[in-house]
């Protein structure tokens, strides 16, 4: 007999809505200490400050941009389907770390993670072709053991190649002879962008018409990412107090060893506050995918515990790959709320 359990809802927020006022996104990276463009706080139409920092706490997070969006269609508040383009919120990578602060500026800065070590997606395509080729990238590269093997990498090109090619960076010099037809890329790991497109690196010495048209797509794709970055997140602390609130959580006894040790991890000893933010960060993932059709493009391990993922403060700005309105449920308070 299968029976029904509570479980701990995880919502997502964002500290970005303030910085909006109905103008074409420009992110500024004063928004991650809740200051505008200016330095100043933001405040409602009473005088009362409502902006706010993103915490010096761990949790999870999902990056991405907020970007024109027309394909798929999208709808308003209303569930009513847009005949135009409109800017909506891709992610393109979930995560965790034990600051998420320290972390979200990392992404974001041009030789940071996001956008300065992880695979470049050809973000002016369609978003239908980046996320189909991201899908395939979770397929042909997430889920294989073996990444040095150089069959796994070409398999990997292929495939997205013949799909959308909108993969025009990976971190492998193999991925610059598939992509650009030759055997030329002295590409040195662990360099990042900068190995490819800093003056003089790779892309340079190879030096065809080909490598400087992917050096421009390039380095468009890397300040789109900067000027364009949105994000939301959860802390760990409000991870832990959902779990507690059920005691037949099967993460409960984790959630109130944390709560007592206060111990997110060092090194390679995971504590149980890195194990619960694995948790949530799989299952986010693994939701974003199955049920909105939002393929993100971070490795994560399985997730043993259940959660509901609340997205409802960000459903406004998050791109609909669905093809029909966002299922909007009431609450128990009788609030409007959009969880997966």
């Amino acid at each position: 007999m299968l029976t029904m359990e509570i479980m701990a809802t995880i919502k997502f927020v964002t500290n970005l809505h303030p910085f909006q006022n109905g103008r074409e996104w420009q992110f500024h990276p004063n928004f991650f200490e809740g200051k505008d463009a200016n330095g100043n706080d933001v405040c409602d139409n009473n005088g009362n400050i409502i902006s706010f920092p993103v915490p010096n706490e761990p949790g999870v997070y999902i990056v991405g941009v907020k970007i024109p969006v027309s394909e798929p269609p999208q709808y308003d508040e209303n569930g009513n389907k847009l005949d135009k383009a409109v800017e909506r919120f891709c992610p393109l990578y979930v995560g965790i770390k034990k600051n998420i602060r320290e972390r979200l500026i990392d992404h974001h800065n041009w030789n940071g993670y996001l956008n300065g070590k992880k695979e470049l997606f050809d973000l002016e395509q369609s978003i239908c072709n980046v996320y189909d080729d991201i899908f395939l990238w979770n397929i042909h590269w997430d889920k294989v053991s073996n990444h040095s093997n150089i069959k796994v990498k070409t398999n990997l090109y292929s495939k997205i190649a013949n799909k959308n090619n909108t993969l025009i960076w990976f971190p492998h010099k193999s991925f610059f002879n598939h992509y650009l037809k030759l055997s030329q890329s002295q590409y040195v790991e662990h360099t990042g962008h900068f190995g490819s497109v800093g003056e003089g690196k790779d892309l340079d010495t190879i030096n065809t018409s080909e490598s400087m048209r992917l050096k421009g797509k390039i380095i468009e794709i890397k300040k789109m990412i900067f000027n364009q970055y949105w994000y939301a997140y959860v802390t760990l602390d409000d991870i832990v107090q959902q779990v507690l609130n059920d005691k037949e959580h099967k993460l409960y006894s984790e959630a109130e060893r944390y709560n007592k040790t206060k111990f997110y991890g060092k090194g390679n000893v995971k504590g149980e506050g890195r194990k619960l933010c694995e948790n949530v960060e799989s299952l986010t993932k693994e939701l974003l995918s199955g049920k909105l059709k939002i393929h993100t493009y971070a490795t994560s391990g399985n997730c043993h515990g259940f959660f509901q993922i609340d997205l409802t403060d960000i459903k406004d700005d998050l791109v609909n790959m669905t093809g029909q309105p966002f299922n909007i449920t009431t609450n128990n308070q009788n609030q409007q709320v959009f969880i997966i």
